[in-house]
């Protein structure tokens, strides 16, 4: 008989062993190794070339440790949370016996993910940003300009909307929590970075009353909404470098505290 002894946790890069992923991405000189940011300082844009940086743990880790239980981390840089989703079943339906609790870290609204490869699986994921201005989401489709056209269709149709975003979390929630309570699994969510969701749509939402509060760390992952988030993206003294906001080590063992605090608060593991 397995015994139950892995702590999975999925999620998109803010979950993800980024640094593994930006020091794999130097090594093939890869063509966004150089990326253009803002420079609040100078306030210009600017080219920053990333560097290696060394390996430190991530959140799984240190969760993993305090309960005793084997980390696996499916997390996954630019990921939406359709992969998240998507890459939490896979992984479940094939190790159910061996899973004893699933953390789940949505992204952000605004990420569609597109099949690009079948065998092995393989999305392409583009990003729009619900909250801006025509130009401003324009302006951001150039950073993924060979699918600019079918961006700028899906836009100027009205294809991209953040209710029906909002619609797809909800139901990837229930139907996680219903899968992980049908196999003996301990559930845990929470919003990796705030959801900057200015109306109350993640408050009065129709679907609300199918999810789970209870294992929800601070929904609904905003403070102007009563929320917080897992990651603090607007605290320097948590990014990854001065150009990059991506969690550091410092975030990652936070994140770490404050979801063992809430899962033994709750007594969900």
């Amino acid at each position: 008989m397995s015994t139950k002894d892995e702590l999975v946790v999925s999620g998109c890069s803010f979950t993800a062993d980024y640094i593994k992923w930006i020091n794999e991405r130097l090594k093939r000189k890869h063509k966004k190794n150089t990326v253009k940011y803002f420079n609040e300082e100078t306030e210009k844009y600017e080219f920053h070339t990333y560097e290696y940086i060394e390996p430190f743990p991530t959140l799984d880790y240190y969760i993993g440790k305090h309960f005793n239980l084997k980390p696996i981390n499916l997390g996954i840089p630019g990921g939406s949370n359709r992969d998240i989703f998507e890459r939490s079943v896979d992984y479940i339906a094939e190790n159910s016996q061996k899973v004893k609790i699933l953390i789940v870290n949505w992204t952000w609204f605004g990420r569609m993910s597109f099949m690009k490869q079948y065998k092995p699986i393989q999305y392409e994921t583009l990003q729009y940003d619900y909250t801006s201005s025509e130009e401003q989401i324009e302006n951001n489709f150039i950073k993924h300009i060979e699918s600019f056209v079918l961006l700028d269709f899906m836009y100027k149709n009205n294809y991209l909307n953040i209710e029906f975003d909002i619609d797809l979390l909800f139901r990837y929630s229930f139907l996680l929590e219903k899968l992980c309570e049908n196999l003996n699994i301990k559930f845990v969510q929470s919003f990796a970075f705030r959801t900057n969701i200015k109306e109350p749509l993640l408050i009065n939402h129709s679907l609300l009353y199918n999810i789970n509060l209870d294992n929800f760390y601070g929904y609904p992952g905003d403070l102007n909404l009563g929320g917080f988030a897992l990651f603090n993206k607007d605290n320097k003294k948590y990014w990854v470098s001065k150009y990059d906001n991506h969690p550091n080590e410092l975030a990652h063992k936070k994140a770490a505290e404050d979801l063992i605090n809430f899962i033994e608060k709750r007594k969900l593991l």
